[in-house]
Parts: C-alpha cells; structure tokens; sequence
C-alpha cells in the first residue's frame, strides 16, 4: 500500500506529545502504541468524541471499549463499587497493572453509556507502553481505545498497520515503532479481560490475553480470598451488522466485554485452521505429511472441538497458486515447497515470539500477491500429547526501570489460541491434496 502523509504520523517526543494531547481535548482521534496492539483513542468522557471511534472504525455500538490510564487514582474515579469489589479491584491492578489486564466493574456516573455499550460497566486498563504512559499523562484524562484497525480486521502492532486502515480517516498516530520500540506491542494480542462480581465471589475471564485464570487464581488465593472462583468463559457471537448506528434497542444483544465476536482479527483473505491434511499418493510436491501425526492426533482433536468442520479439496497447482501457510512449530513445514507462501510464527515453539507475531503474519498473508486463501496451524503444545519439544512462554529481559511489568512472565497460550479460531471465523478444515 502507498506510504500515508508523513503529517497523520506524530513524533514520540515532547512537543509530540503536546500535540497529541491538544488533538484529544479537541475531541479528536490520536492512535498510540501500548504493550499489546495499537490503540485507538479518545476522550472518554466526552461522548461526541467516543462516537467518532465507531465511525471511524466502522464498530457497533454494542461492542464496549476498554477506558486506559495512567495510575490506580484515576481508575478508581471511573468505577462506582461496593467495598468488597473494590478489594478485588485493587488486588488485581496492584498485581498486574501497569500491564496487560482489563478490569470490568460497575462504572461511575461520569463515564458515557456509550463507552459502555448500554451496560453500565465499564473495563479499565493501565498500560505498561512507556510512551502510552507518557501519552495518558500528557492528556490528563482518560482515553477510550479499541484496536486502532477498522472493525474485525487484523489489529494493529505496526503504526503503518493503523495508517493502511484508518490514514483515509485522518487519523493521527503517536509513533511507537521510532521510539520504546522493544515495548511496542510486545505482547502482540489484547489484553486479558475479566470481570468482578462480588455477589457471588466470582471473577470471570472474558477475553484470554497474556495474564492467565491461574495467575488471578494464585493471587486472590494468596491474599486469603480462597472463597471466591476464577472462571473462563468462552463467547463466539455471529455478528451480522457492522453499523455504528444500530443501538441495543435494536435486538442485537451488548457485549460486556471487547473480542467476543466469532470473526474478529480476521485477513482479508478466507482463513482456515488445519484439523487434518491427506496427500494422494500422487501427488510429488510435497515432502511425507501425515498430519495429524499420530503421536499428537489428541491434543489436535481436542482443539477442533471448539470449531465448525468443513472440507477443502486442492489440487497441488492450487496450493502453489493459491495458498498461504502460517505455521506453529513446524507442524506444516511439509506443505512449505507446495505452496504460495510459507511462515512459521515460531519454528522453536516459542509462546511469546508466536504471539507476538500472529497479527503481523495474518497482515502479510493478505498482501502476498494472488493470496486466495490462508491455512493456519493449530496451537497444540503440550509435549505429553503432541510429542514435539516443550513450548517456551518466556518473555526475554527488559529494562524494568522503564516498565517493571514487562519483567514479568506471561503465558499467551490461550489468548494465542483464541485469536487464531477468531481469525478463521471458528472454522477447521480437512484438507485433501490431489494432483493436477
């Protein structure tokens, strides 16, 4: 795609930053960068300049946005909780913030129904991004985001990512890939949401991301809260309307929480996961693939049970014209010579570095030149099952004086395995390859 103006692009520095904050008290729009993907923002208590986001993008109003900012005070300005609440609330931000965890509570009065889509509550987030940090304090107030990308496409970890997709609609954006670059959507996918209810001792994980139901289980138990449940949930709602004027009223029933969407984070191109491939024995493009291999046929059906099954017949010159492979582990790198295109997210089974660059391989898929179709690896990790090395969910060392967060180690494995069935619309494929 053309470059976009070099004006929508902002200089990370001080006068930068004073510029991106004038744009937000003007109830404009300014992209910036956090530690998971590009965000979208604007005042979020102005409701005029949150309506824009959803034009911008093309979002409807019953998907909710997450509130950012830049310390616990501010939050608790927001959130209108009983006491009992409140303790979870701050055990959870203490813990995990500045980082990659959205809280849903009860939201104060000052905060627009809009942000909320309709429900009253309202999910917080402080980043952990240096720059978006710097960003929130400069506009001295807090800032609606969603991903800066239009609605259901693949999210932005690119400042050229929010330019392709939203320069047409002016929007300017805090360039984080010239400075704090190492921070720039490190984590590479959304952040974990998750929901207090007090009533009956619950918290709910609503969208997966890097902070896991095991580390806000271990929390609430280490701080004597034994009585109370951490659960996960999983939500895939078919979306038949993109209108950002279609209100509650008019049946589409609010999400509470952002990501609960069946088609969310999808190419531009059909996309696929891989639940079986078979390969005519006359067929000579391709190396020995017998995928499932026996030794990891479990932990696969295990992962296609949350997905619709279809079939796909090719011939070998399809698949050379026609297909792009992202891989995992090098499950598929037998399909690697027979098709249009091959990348495998992380050869080592590396979680992070998988995660990290899932948005960046499904955006390159769509601009590979005569890209028809993308086929997609499953997640499959536990060595037990599958017989491939152990995964490494390490996150590499960091300057914790810039952020002490990011030190912190994370576990993407299901927020990785969930924005891929996401990004092919919930559907697995048994692939038969036959020859011209």
């Amino acid at each position: 795609m053309d470059p976009s103006p070099p004006s929508l692009l902002i200089a990370p520095d001080q006068q930068g930053l004073i510029s991106a904050a004038e744009d937000i008290a003007k109830g404009n729009l300014v992209a910036f960068p956090t530690e998971t993907v590009y965000g979208l923002g604007a005042n979020a208590l102005d409701a005029s300049a949150v309506l824009s986001i959803f034009e911008a993008k093309g979002r409807p109003l019953t998907d909710p946005l997450i509130v950012h900012v830049h310390d616990i005070q501010s939050a608790k300005q927001l959130i209108s909780v009983s006491p009992e609440t409140e303790r979870v609330f701050m055990l959870l931000a203490n813990q995990f913030w500045p980082g990659p965890l959205t809280i849903i509570v009860k939201a104060a009065s000052c905060v627009p129904m809009v942000v909320t889509a309709d429900t009253g509550y309202v999910g917080i987030r402080m980043p952990a991004h240096p720059l978006a940090l710097e960003f929130l304090k400069a506009c001295r107030l807090p800032i609606a985001a969603p991903s800066a990308n239009r609605f259901g496409h693949v999210s932005p970890t690119r400042a050229q990512h929010v330019l392709d997709d939203l320069g047409n609609k002016g929007v300017r954006v805090l360039d984080g890939d010239s400075a704090h670059a190492s921070f720039t959507c490190l984590h590479g996918i959304e952040s974990t949401v998750l929901r207090i209810n007090a009533e009956d001792s619950s918290v709910t994980i609503l969208r997966q991301g890097a902070i896991s139901q095991r580390d806000v289980a271990g929390l609430l138990k280490g701080e004597g809260l034994s009585e109370w449940v951490v659960k996960a949930i999983h939500r895939a709602i078919k979306h038949t309307s993109a209108s950002t004027t279609d209100t509650v009223a008019s049946g589409e029933e609010p999400a509470v929480a952002p990501g609960q969407l069946l088609t969310h984070y999808a190419p531009d191109v059909p996309c696929y996961v891989l639940a079986s491939a078979v390969i005519s024995p006359d067929v000579s493009t391709y190396e020995h693939l017998s995928y499932p291999p026996p030794e990891s046929e479990e932990a696969v059906r295990e992962q296609m049970q949350r997905y619709t099954q279809s079939s796909l017949l090719l011939s070998s010159a399809q698949m050379k014209s026609d297909v792009v492979v992202i891989d995992f582990q090098g499950q598929l790198r037998a399909l690697a010579s027979g098709c249009l295109a091959y990348r495998d997210l992380s050869p080592s089974g590396n979680m992070t570095e998988a995660a990290r660059g899932l948005f960046a391989a499904l955006r390159w898929s769509e601009l590979v030149p005569q890209a028809g179709k993308v086929i997609l690896a499953p997640i499959v990790t536990c060595a037990d099952k599958s017989g491939m090395e152990p995964v490494d969910r390490s996150v590499g060392s960091l300057d914790a004086q810039s952020s002490p967060s990011l030190n912190k180690s994370y576990d993407p494995e299901l927020g990785l395995a969930d924005r891929i069935l996401r990004a092919a619309s919930g559907v697995a494929i048994e692939l038969v390859i036959n020859e011209d």
